[in-house]
């Protein structure tokens, strides 16, 4: 007889996910929320950004303009790219 198990992810592993400036501005992104996880990056308007980050991550997203800085919290699991 065979034993099949299904084995959770590690809590390390990171998942491919899509950042996309949708405004016409630029983007300020800032990785949160894991200790050992560390990304900053400035997207321009229109621009799809990739990045591997762990699950339960979160991504801030800043727009720097002359009225002031608007900022978003998304949780990277809701920026995972699935397979099709």
């Amino acid at each position: 007889m065979k034993i099949v198990t299904t084995a959770s992810l590690p809590t390390d592993t990171k998942q491919l996910c899509c950042y996309r400036n949708a405004s016409d501005r630029l983007a300020v992104l800032t990785g949160e929320g894991v200790a050992d996880w560390q990304l900053e990056r400035i997207v321009f308007p229109g621009e799809r950004f990739l990045f591997a980050a762990p699950p339960h991550a979160v991504l801030r997203v800043c727009h720097p303009s002359s009225e002031g800085v608007t900022s978003a919290r998304l949780s990277c699991s809701e920026l995972y790219v699935g397979e099709s």
